[in-house]
């Protein structure tokens, strides 16, 4: 049997690798976000309680003054960082496992989307389109857009994306579910983003800035390069290849109906941190 020496040593090193992971996937999640100035506003707040908590400082307005405004203080924390919060919630993947089963067949229509993406690309047509993952993008498509309940098709995703007086859908976004286009022309919300690449224009800064808020799939074409980018939980996947798309649209996309209770839940998760 081992000693305990050992196991204490065990028992340590486990300590510390389990702490080590838990902050490593804290930053992870919270990657391109204000993550240090959380962080320091967070740890800030610890190192007063701990010390109002010390009996040989006996601080006792100091202690009162803690006791009340700690309530105060997670209010602002989840207020001056709610953006933060809920781009981090959205990359957290056992909560899309809960209630994902939203989107396209990878087999039929997600095909459709990347050849009218190819040939957009091609021709440099801009586009934005959102496909639905787990997220209600409902509130996009009452706010904005044309109503249209149509199959999806390459020829008419790329009509909806052709420039031009007689096209007033073509600067919005395409709004997909299933095997169906539901709506055109959506206006999206901007990221706040200020580490963003020089390139990326208006289209990107509305993909990324939806996928902040929804778990959804949000594909742009640049109208003046071509380049094909995809955003998803808050990051911008870009200069994808055709073939990169397919796969992702592959990976992050599933048939399986999502349990309308569990998607419930999430969405008023979001709500109340947005």
């Amino acid at each position: 049997m081992l000693g305990g020496s050992t196991l204490d040593v065990i028992r340590t090193v486990l300590d510390i690798l389990i702490v080590a992971y838990i902050i490593y996937k804290f930053l992870d999640l919270t990657k391109g976000t204000r993550t240090m100035q959380m962080l320091v506003v967070v740890l800030g707040a610890a190192i007063l309680i701990l010390l109002s908590r010390q009996r040989f400082l006996d601080l006792p307005t100091f202690r009162w003054l803690v006791d009340k405004s700690l309530y105060a203080i997670v209010l602002v924390v989840v207020v001056l960082y709610q953006d933060d919060i809920r781009r981090s919630l959205v990359r957290i993947k056992w909560l899309d496992a809960l209630a994902k089963g939203r989107g396209l067949s990878p087999m039929r229509s997600a095909e459709e989307v990347v050849k009218a993406v190819r040939a957009m690309s091609a021709r440099r047509v801009g586009a934005l389109i959102v496909i639905e993952r787990t997220g209600n993008l409902e509130p996009y498509m009452t706010d904005s857009g044309t109503r249209l309940d149509a199959g999806i098709s390459k020829e008419l995703l790329y009509a909806l994306f052709v420039p031009g007086q007689d096209n007033p859908l073509h600067d919005g976004a395409a709004i997909l579910s299933k095997d169906r286009i539901l709506s055109a022309g959506c206006v999206l919300p901007l990221t706040s983003r200020t580490d963003l690449e020089p390139w990326v224009g208006t289209r990107h800064r509305a993909a990324v800035g939806l996928s902040e808020q929804v778990d959804a799939v949000v594909v742009v074409v640049s109208e003046e390069t071509g380049r094909i980018s995809v955003a998803l939980g808050g990051d911008l996947h870009a200069n994808l290849s055709p073939d990169e798309l397919r796969h992702l649209l592959a990976r992050e996309l599933t048939e399986a109906a999502p349990s309308p209770g569990l998607r419930r839940w999430r969405d008023r998760l979001f709500r109340k941190v947005g």
